[in-house]
This record gives structure tokens, sequence and C-alpha cells, in this order.
């Protein structure tokens, strides 16, 4: 057998053998993902389409009564209540229209094509990202969204309770990398949705978008947000009523941040480690929730100036290292469970190009937390903390945190990556890494 032919059946098994992986890989994801979110209780798509549909009938979107009431007539389960506690109304009024889209339809179809959406859309963002950027070969571009979806734990956590997140970080992503290929228009309208849904996790796509000067998604994003406000403003029967709803939100979000309530994130909640802002660390020795708040913004103001002073003084600016800091500090200064650190897939990018640079000791340091955030650690510490035999002290709260010290070391770690960019990256590039000799 010549060399030609022995060297086309060694590719030709290699490539079958990342379409295997590949495959298996989906099914995996299909199965612990929208499959199970289908066989769960949806709850938190349940609060999102509870206020949707109180809203197209002028009702208040914040009074969980009367979200209770537009889930049994829809046919949502009885067992599934909306309580200000647990599953609180917070979703500001610019998701009310979009919501609505799938909201007109009856729950047990608005479920599932809910979570369909969420599932395609979220892991089709963020491999398109990844896909896009990675300096692969096309069998190891292949190979590495294997291991994403395998490993998109967070996201998979998200999608069984059907979390608006999910989609938006999807959403999110896909604007992003429409942007990077000059496709204004769908980036906008894209990220203008994300908005709408979810402004705590798309504005890290806005404000890396802005950064880098990409005008014109920015200027359709933040106009369809402030369209759909208009529009979901204008469903109130008068100013009154508006203003009604408003303090009704506020309400709602003070009672969800209450001591032991869903969103608190101080010991007194027992599930606060489920939390990744710098909050539920800071908490854990200061006990005043002002105090805490002040410390939080305090770091982020700090590493915020330091990271632009050390930016505006780099001859080589990177988006991906921009992005990376941008979506750090989102997560340390605003309200993030676990699953929303599925958008760090979108750093994946930012690891590979600190490793063509020839920072690969900087490129393993920031791998490592972010291993950690897309990890299976969260339902680890899930099984140990809900252990009816665990008292946990000091030490086994701030293990618990882990995640959070994650998120504040890629903070640190970017700035470091900013500060030791090189003046002149010149012309050289290594060529594309072939993973797939790992397998072979």
């Amino acid at each position: 057998m010549s060399a030609v032919a022995a060297g086309g059946i060694n590719l030709l098994r290699s490539r079958l053998l990342v379409a295997l992986v590949f495959s298996l890989s989906l099914a995996s994801y299909v199965y612990r993902g929208p499959y199970l979110a289908l066989r769960s209780d949806s709850g938190d798509f349940a609060t999102v389409y509870g206020a949707a549909r109180a809203w197209t009938r002028g009702l208040n979107p914040y009074d969980h009564a009367e979200l209770n009431r537009q889930l049994a007539e829809a046919g949502g389960p009885a067992a599934l209540k909306i309580t200000p506690l647990h599953r609180p109304s917070v979703y500001f009024l610019p998701a009310m229209p979009v919501a609505a889209i799938i909201a007109s339809l009856p729950w047990r179809s608005a479920r599932v094509l809910w979570c369909v959406l969420s599932a395609i859309i979220m892991a089709g963002g963020v491999l398109y990202v990844v896909l896009r950027n990675l300096p692969l070969t096309h069998s190891g571009k292949w190979l590495c969204a294997s291991v994403i979806l395998v490993l998109a734990t967070p996201g998979i956590a998200g999608l069984r309770f059907a979390n608006p997140g999910m989609l938006v970080i999807g959403l999110t992503a896909f604007a992003i990398q429409l942007a990077l290929e000059n496709r204004w228009n769908w980036s906008g309208l894209l990220l203008g949705a994300a908005l709408c849904l979810k402004p705590q996790i798309a504005i890290c796509g806005l404000a890396a978008l802005a950064l880098w000067r990409k005008s014109k998604p920015v200027v359709i994003g933040a106009s369809l947000f402030a369209l759909s406000g208009f529009i979901a403003a204008a469903q109130a029967r008068s100013t009154g009523t508006l203003l009604v709803w408003i303090r009704t939100q506020q309400a709602n979000i003070l009672q969800s941040l209450a001591p032991g309530a869903v969103n608190d994130p101080s010991p007194a909640h027992p599930e606060s480690w489920q939390l990744l802002n710098l909050q539920v660390i800071v908490s854990l020795f200061v006990h005043s929730r002002r105090i805490a708040d002040l410390v939080v913004w305090a770091f982020a103001v700090l590493a915020i100036a330091t990271f632009f002073v050390i930016r505006k003084n780099t001859a080589a600016p990177s988006f991906w290292r921009d992005l990376a800091f941008i979506c750090a500090i989102d997560a340390l200064v605003a309200y993030h469970r676990n699953y929303d650190a599925e958008l760090f897939v979108a750093l994946i990018p930012f690891v590979f190009e600190l490793w063509r640079e020839h920072r690969r000791e900087l490129a393993l340091l920031i791998a490592t937390p972010l291993a950690l955030l897309l990890s299976s650690y969260e339902t680890l510490l899930s099984k140990l903390m809900n252990s009816p035999d665990s008292n946990p002290g000091l030490a086994y709260l701030l293990l618990a945190r882990l995640p959070a010290f994650a998120v504040v070391t890629l903070t640190v770690l970017t700035i470091v990556a900013e500060l030791t960019a090189r003046r002149k990256l010149g012309n050289h590039r290594d060529s594309p890494i072939d993973v797939t000799e790992f397998v072979r």
C-alpha cells in the first residue's frame, strides 16, 4: 500500500472517530439537557411565562397571585407555584413583549418550545463562537465542540430549570460573533432580544461591542430594548397602574434578597453557595448588606480602573481579553447563579490566544478557574451541602464558594494578561493545533 493511500485511510479513520465522538457528545447533551428539562417542572420558565400572560391582559406582571392564576388557566401543573421567596417575579418590563411571543401558547406547548429553543440556541451560540475562533484543525474543532457539549454542566443545570438565562447566553454569543463578522443587523436584533430578557447577562456582549466600536449592533440592541420597554409600559391602563407595577417589582426584588430568601448571598440562605457574585464571600465576614455591597463595588471599581489604565497603554488590544474581563466583572458584581457560568465558554478563544502568543503559563492559569466554573463541581457541592449530616463551618463554607473565588481569580488574571500583553505581536502565528494527534 502506498504512503498516500495509507495516509488517506488514516485520515478517514480519524474523521470517523471524530464524528463518532461528536455524535455521542451530542446525544449526551440532548439527554441531559432538553430531555430531562421536559421531565422537570420548568419552574424558572413558569415565572416569566405567567408574568407575560398577565401583562398581555393588562394585569400586574409582578403580582404572584395573578401569575399563579394565569399559570393555572393555561394548563400549568397545580403543584407549580410562583412564590415571593422561591420563584419571585422580578423580570424587567422589556422582557414581557419578548416572552409574550411564546407565552401566548398553552403551558405544555410553550414549555416544550421554550426548552427546545433554549437548548438549541445555547449550544449553537457558544459552539459558533468557539468553532469560528479556535486555531485548530477541522477535526480538532469538532473534538473541542464534543468536549464542550459534555462539560456544559452549568448550562445543563439551567436548562433543567428552563431558566431564561440559557437562551440569553446563546443569543449573546451569536450576537458577538455576528458582530465580529460585520453582520450588524442580525447581531443587533439578537443582542436586543437578549437585553430584554436578561440584561445582566447580555450587558457583557453590549459592553464588549461598544468598547470595540461596533456601534451599529449596539444601537440596534439598545433601541430594541428601549422599544420593548415602551411597549410594555404602554400596556398599563394608566400611569398609576404602571407605578404600581414598578413598586411591586421593587418589593419583589427586595423580598428576594431578604435573609434566607432565594437571592440572599449571605450564609442565612442555605443555597447561597450557588451564586457567583463576590457578595457570597464578603458576606461570610461582613454582616451588613450595604457594607458588603460597598466592599464588592469598591473592588470592582478598582479592578476596572486598573484594567483600563493598562489597556490605554497597550499597543496590542485584544477583543477576547476585553470580553474575558467584562464577563468576570459582570459575574463579580451582578446577581448570577451557577448556571450563568455557561457564558464563560465564550472565553475559550482567549485561552487559545494566550497559548498562540507563547504566554502558556498564563493560559494554563486562566484555564484552571475557567475549568472549575464549567465543571461538575457545583453538582458535587449540591450533594455535600444538602446532606443531612453536614454542619458547615467557615472553612467548609469557603470551600463551597470556590466558583465565586474562580470569578475573582479570572478578574485578576485578565488584568495580568493585559499588563503583560506584548507591545507588538508581529505577524507570526503558529500552525493550527492538531488535537487529533492525541486520539490516533
